[in-house]
């Protein structure tokens, strides 16, 4: 015998899991509380199936070692990053000045 969690009258579980009585197990409060428990433990599951998934493994774009990264937009790894990012921006403004050139920019010259 075991005492029905809701009401706490004792009753004959059909299973070792069942933790309300008969009449309890028909009441709307007790099944939406199930059924939230139900969904909770699913999106548990749904969690921990995200967690477990194996990380694709990350390069340098500098030099192409094995990278570690601290945030998921991390592309060189710390000997490298001034390096990567010097590169960058100087790819970024030849284009911007080759872009300005063909537009026929010029920038005023004050004295």
């Amino acid at each position: 015998m075991t005492e029905c969690r809701w009401c706490g009258n004792k009753f004959q579980p059909c299973k070792n899991s069942q933790k309300y009585c008969d009449e309890c197990r028909s009441d709307p409060e007790v099944e939406r509380a199930m059924e939230r428990k139900r969904k909770q433990l699913e999106r548990e599951k749904k969690a921990n199936k995200r967690n477990d998934r194996q990380k694709k493994e990350k390069r340098c774009l500098y030099c192409n070692k094995k990278l570690d990264p601290s945030s998921n937009r991390q592309v060189w790894c710390e000997k490298c990053r001034i390096n990567g990012y010097r590169d960058t921006r100087a790819l970024y403004m030849r284009k911007w000045r080759a872009k300005h050139r063909a537009a026929g920019y010029h920038p005023r010259v004050t004295d």
